[in-house]
């Protein structure tokens, strides 16, 4: 009955339609485009107008979604990105068993997993092949190896960074030294 309903069901054919209608390829990235230029405008109150800022936000969401570039960026970019938040929350489930939250090895666990992320999501969308076109992408598929231990190498050293930081005596709460007591 679930797999009736999940699998070829209604809910797969209300999704065909929406990306039959454009929701996915024009819709959403249109929204996506709008929110994001609306609110930089807002925030940095470009001309202290809103009805101005709104102007200028359908324009640039309007001139994004009639570049087939654009759409085809999207599409890809925030899929693979929603796989991307899925794994890092099983990887903080998992560690949360391992790891106390406020340890700093948390923190740069999750950096280090965050950056690895945004790294495949980038080589997995092949967005770089819009900067830079389609000979970029046969070298990178020739050179992963050399490619993937430049990144470790790069996170390795980020990480002896953080962890190698030593704090030579207590600080107040502003961050500034604490004179040891004398005695």
């Amino acid at each position: 009955m679930v797999d009736a309903f999940l699998y070829g069901g209604p809910l797969e054919q209300l999704v065909s339609q929406w990306a039959q209608m454009g929701v996915f390829t024009v819709i959403l990235p249109f929204i996506l485009v709008f929110a994001i230029v609306f609110a930089i405008l807002e925030k940095i109150e470009l001309l202290k107008n809103k009805g101005v800022h709104v102007i200028i936000a359908l324009a640039i969401a309007f001139f994004t979604i009639s570049n087939p570039y654009a759409t085809a960026f999207f599409v890809p970019l925030f899929s693979n990105l929603g796989l991307g938040v899925a794994i890092l929350i099983c990887l903080m489930i998992v560690v949360g068993l391992a790891i106390k939250p406020g340890e700093g090895t948390w923190r740069t666990l999750f950096l280090i997993v965050g950056i690895l992320i945004f790294i495949l999501v980038i080589v997995k969308t092949q967005i770089l092949k819009y900067f830079f076109g389609g000979a970029n992408f046969y070298c990178s598929a020739q050179c992963q190896a050399l490619i993937i231990f430049f990144v470790i190498i790069v996170l390795a050293v980020v990480a002896a960074l953080v962890w190698g930081k030593n704090d030579s005596g207590p600080k107040s709460k502003s961050g500034d030294m604490v004179a040891a007591p004398r005695g």
